[in-house]
């Protein structure tokens, strides 16, 4: 009986929180990843350096880091269905701007606005998970989100590319800026949405049945109960496993972050490629990395394993990218990059369902969000470091090499933390 109950709440619950907010991951990611391919044009256009392009890729950063605990909090506080409609929308309206940018300036500005809009939705949803998934399912869970990232990849380039190819003169303006207008508008109406799709809790969930919700209310209060002296706002500050997670996830992002604002330059400069063949290549990596991600995400669930699972990936990925740099045959190296991508982003799911394994209510708020904010200043080492060095040398050789070895960093020290009980679960 209480196998049947759990795989028809689980079933409806994937229908009606997960794929929400997978849909809500894409649609976002679409505006955050999306100047990676408006660089090709827009660069020359407004007279940015590589240099200057990275700060600005950077700067998003350094607001979001700033926001991102009391977004956190206020989602605990206001309910999901308002604060995360209030993120996408935002959002919606920050990226639009981007079209408006006309040089340095006005390009940094615009960014650290989206940064602070954007600040808060993807450990908001991963907190919202935890109201949803017990601990037994949430890997999957936090995997499905997680590959949000590679499911826009691999529409963004050929996308992104196609628009600006179409647009380009429309009106007197550039493809690029039509880009981020025409990219932005669904993200817009899907933000006025959420307010009234999103169900905050089980318990008051109108797609569930009475005894659905009775069951799933239960069972995440049992869970809850037995993580209760991790509840509070404090031990989210005083927990090391909390600074640990945000020093592994700061150099896991150096890698995902470099890699994202810069990989269609990078593809464009192995295969001396056009803009829209580099954009349209761009879709291979991140096509792979969506299905190691559920690959590995029902691996883990399986095993009730989650360190290896986290870590192994990190370490094979930061290898390949070094690996790249020496392959002199631009389809060799273009398929390791694949691989490596592939490799790197994989395990993004699997370390929020670590992350949120051993904190609840106010604490794993902020648990969450501190370990993202922590995290955030990758974004503003790795565009960066990639844009001094290819200003420096000419070149992405030296700069991927650096790259890679941060996220074989991140991996070792994933791997040596040790078994911890936020890492091995036991069967609920």
């Amino acid at each position: 009986m209480t196998g049947d109950i759990e795989r028809r709440t689980m079933r409806k619950v994937h229908l009606n929180v997960l794929l929400l907010a997978l849909l809500f991951q894409v649609v976002n990611y679409f505006d955050r990843v999306n100047l990676s391919f408006a660089a090709l044009t827009m660069g020359p256009e407004i007279g940015l350096t590589a240099t200057q392009f990275g700060i600005g890729a950077s700067v998003f950063f350094i607001s979001y880091a700033l926001c991102e605990i009391p977004s956190n909090l206020a989602m605990h506080r206001f309910g999901a269905n308002v604060w995360i409609a209030r993120i996408l929308i935002s959002c919606s309206i920050t990226a639009m701007m981007m079209a408006l940018v006309s040089g340095p300036l006005s390009f940094y500005l615009v960014r650290f606005l989206f940064g602070a809009a954007e600040a808060g939705l993807i450990p908001g949803l991963m907190l919202y998970v935890t109201y949803w998934y017990p601990q037994s399912h949430r890997a999957f869970a936090t995997a499905v989100i997680s590959t949000g990232v590679g499911v826009v990849g691999v529409l963004a380039g050929p996308v992104s590319g196609l628009i600006i190819d179409a647009t380009d003169g429309l009106l007197g303006m550039s493809g690029w800026r039509w880009m981020f207008i025409l990219e932005a508008a669904p993200l817009l109406l899907i933000g006025i949405g959420a307010r009234y799709w999103l169900a905050n809790d089980p318990a008051t969930a109108p797609f569930l049945a009475p005894d659905e919700r009775q069951w799933l209310s239960e069972r995440m209060a049992k869970e809850r109960a037995e993580m209760d002296s991790h509840g509070r706002l404090g031990e989210a500050v005083r927990n090391p496993r909390v600074w640990l997670l945000g020093l592994i996830y700061f150099l896991f992002l150096v890698a995902v972050y470099a890699l994202q604002m810069w990989l269609p330059q990078i593809i464009k400069s192995v295969g001396d490629t056009s803009n829209l063949t580099a954009s349209l290549l761009s879709a291979g990596p991140p096509f792979l990395s969506v299905i190691f991600a559920i690959l590995l995400g029902l691996s883990s669930d399986r095993l009730q394993e989650r360190r290896l699972h986290l870590a192994l990936p990190l370490i094979i990925g930061g290898g390949l990218l070094i690996v790249s740099t020496t392959v002199t045959s631009p389809a060799l190296a273009y398929l390791v990059l694949c691989l490596a991508w592939g490799s790197l982003f994989a395990p993004l799911g699997i370390f929020w369902a670590m992350a949120g394994s051993f904190l609840t209510g106010v604490a794993a708020a902020a648990g969450l969000a501190l370990i993202n904010t922590l995290a955030q200043f990758g974004g503003l080492v790795g565009p960066t470091l990639i844009g001094y060095a290819k200003d420096w040398t000419g070149d992405f050789a030296m700069a991927i090499a650096l790259i890679g070895c941060f996220p074989i960093a991140a991996g070792l020290l994933a791997f040596a933390r040790g078994r911890q009980p936020a890492v091995r679960l036991r069967q609920a």
